[in-house]
């Protein structure tokens, strides 16, 4: 084999894995992806309950915000590529997913943001409730598709 064939072939090995690398990074979300990010924006929420001052609660809430940009992102490319044999309980997630959404949002986030601590106390009661209770709904939709794949 002479130099320029060995130099054709590494550079064709290259390619190939360059394009392996580049397909694999534009795949589509996946279930054990919306989990990640679900997580992450429940954690954050606690935190920025639990947080003594605005400093860590903003902090928190960015963290809030990105999970969900990169949740809803991961939710619509899902929704996008989906078999139709997904679609029901996509659609059964998504629907769960923009009501805790707005509850976060609309009284989560305004009485952690506000540092009362009865209005904290409040959301909390509300976290630990109504929101728990859609987290394991989303988790047990997360799960039971995963293992289906």
């Amino acid at each position: 084999m002479n130099t320029f064939t060995r130099n054709a072939k590494g550079l064709g090995l290259a390619c190939l894995l360059a394009a392996t690398l580049l397909v694999g990074g534009a795949r589509a979300a996946d279930w054990g992806e919306l989990g990640k990010h679900l997580d992450a924006a429940r954690e954050n929420m606690m935190k920025m309950l639990d947080a003594k001052d605005a400093s860590s609660r903003d902090a928190a809430y960015d963290e809030v915000k990105k999970a969900t940009k990169e949740l809803d992102a991961a939710l619509a490319d899902m929704v996008k590529s989906a078999p139709e044999a997904a679609k029901s309980k996509l659609n059964d997630f998504k629907s769960t997913w923009e009501a805790f959404k707005n509850t976060r949002d609309s009284e989560l986030v305004p009485a952690a943001l506000s540092g009362d601590p009865e209005k904290v106390k409040q959301a909390k009661e509300k976290a630990g409730a109504i929101q728990k209770e859609r987290f394991g709904k989303m988790k047990q939709i997360i799960e039971e598709m995963a293992q289906k794949k």
